[in-house]
């Protein structure tokens, strides 16, 4: 509105999650800590597995792929950051009641759950090399939030026909690699 230009994308993220209100409720909280900080722990949890590929982009051919390859195995930092994300949505779901509300910290949609869709649909895309698209297949919770984010009206709307490329995996229409 006043034309400054916005940086950081969490920060970017809060600001629009607090002006977007999705089934009457706010993507992202003004009034209410303890919620604000469950979006903002799974947000940073994200980041976490982010910032896990950040030294592999540096790298070319055998290097790139044997150093992505062991993020996303057995005592790689992606792979543990992702089973504490997974955790973590077990627990959020749990304290409320398991009563299998589809979103990551309740039965609406908030900008945690936005992360959680795009980073795991970069991840699996194939948009970054050397990464199994299918290593995701072992997280029913993150699995859970996907689906419930692709079938999303709005969500939908926007993949309408985009199955080509990388955002075979956003679309929950597409036919092509989907683990949800």
């Amino acid at each position: 509105r006043s034309g400054k230009q916005l940086t950081q994308c969490r920060a970017i993220a809060r600001l629009l999650g607090k002006s977007t209100v999705d089934g009457g409720v706010a993507m992202y909280p003004a009034d209410d800590a303890a919620k604000a900080y469950e979006i903002d722990e799974i947000t940073d949890m994200c980041m976490d597995i982010q910032r896990g590929m950040a030294g592999t982009f540096a790298l070319e051919g055998e290097a790139r792929k044997a150093a992505r390859q062991s993020l996303f195995h057995e005592g790689g930092k992606c792979i543990e950051a992702a089973q504490g994300l997974e955790s973590m949505l077990g627990r959020y779901s749990e304290a409320g009641g398991g009563n299998g509300a589809p979103f990551a910290v309740g039965s609406s949609l908030s900008t945690a759950d936005i992360f959680i869709f795009t980073w795991l649909n970069s991840m699996r895309s194939g948009f970054l090399d050397d990464i199994d698209p299918d290593f995701l297949k072992a997280f029913p919770n993150m699995a859970r939030v996907v689906k419930a984010v692709a079938s999303h009206p709005q969500v939908m709307s926007y993949y309408a026909g985009k199955d080509e490329g990388v955002y075979h995996c956003f679309n929950a229409g597409s036919t092509k690699g989907s683990w949800y």
